[in-house]
């Protein structure tokens, strides 16, 4: 016997759309007005945020963050960011469990990985490595706290190794990753990575880099599982 859990949707294959956001870290007190704007937009089902949720990885924040996401209408997938190790990452698992997950809906398949340190760990290729065969011919989001690849090229906020990188893009391109979603710079890029969109979005109220225009804001992503692929994303501002 089997017991699935699970919305009643999770086998609807029309179209729908989901949320991306990162870096909340010290606009913990405000990011609900993040989270407002984010239940305002119409027919969102979730949001997957690429990390950073808090600050300094102290109890309090934490315990801030679940406060703020009771203002939130829909669910929150997240995996990890730098921030979260600043202080105990015990912390993390043992409120939300693994920061490497994968799940599948309505046509869709999800994998939320941990680059915390810049880096994987061997463990997670081995895992990344088994969904990206199960879903060779579907829709598959990836999403990671650090850019393999620093699209702008003046922080080195990208993976501490170029040649990891090459290789871990090689891995994405050849089971045809259809996006790949990002965090840790305080901003919005949209570019490419081996062929595969990839989009820098940590608007989720972390000090904005300067003088580029763009503060708080989120991503809303439409998907169409029969099409077999994602129809557009698109930023939408808080500020």
């Amino acid at each position: 016997t089997t017991l699935r859990i699970a919305p009643p949707d999770v086998d609807d294959l029309s179209p729908w759309r989901f949320a991306v956001m990162g870096d909340i870290q010290d606009a913990l007190p405000t990011v609900d007005e993040v989270f407002a704007a984010i239940d305002a937009e119409p027919g969102l089902r979730f949001v997957v945020s690429t990390g950073d949720i808090v600050h300094r990885g102290r109890e309090d924040e934490y315990a801030l963050f679940e406060e703020q996401l009771t203002t939130l209408a829909i669910p929150f997938y997240s995996t990890i960011g730098n921030h979260e190790l600043w202080g105990d990452v015990d912390r993390w698992y043992r409120r939300f469990g693994r920061a490497t997950v994968h799940f599948d809906f309505r046509g869709v398949a999800f994998s939320l990985v941990d680059s915390a340190s810049a880096t994987l760990d061997p463990a997670v290729y081995t895992l990344l490595d088994s969904w990206l065969a199960q879903h060779a011919g579907d829709i598959h989001v990836f999403a990671t706290h650090y850019p393999l690849l620093d699209p702008v090229g003046i922080r080195m906020g990208s993976f501490a190794s170029r040649r990891e990188a090459q290789a871990l893009l090689a891995r994405l391109a050849a089971a045809h990753v259809d996006v790949t979603f990002y965090g840790h710079l305080h901003t919005y890029v949209g570019f490419d990575n081996a062929g595969i969109p990839a989009h820098v979005s940590g608007g989720g109220g972390a000090e904005p880099m300067r003088l580029d225009g763009i503060d708080r804001h989120f991503l809303a992503v439409d998907a169409d599982p029969t099409a077999n692929r994602l129809t557009s994303v698109r930023v939408i501002r808080v500020d």
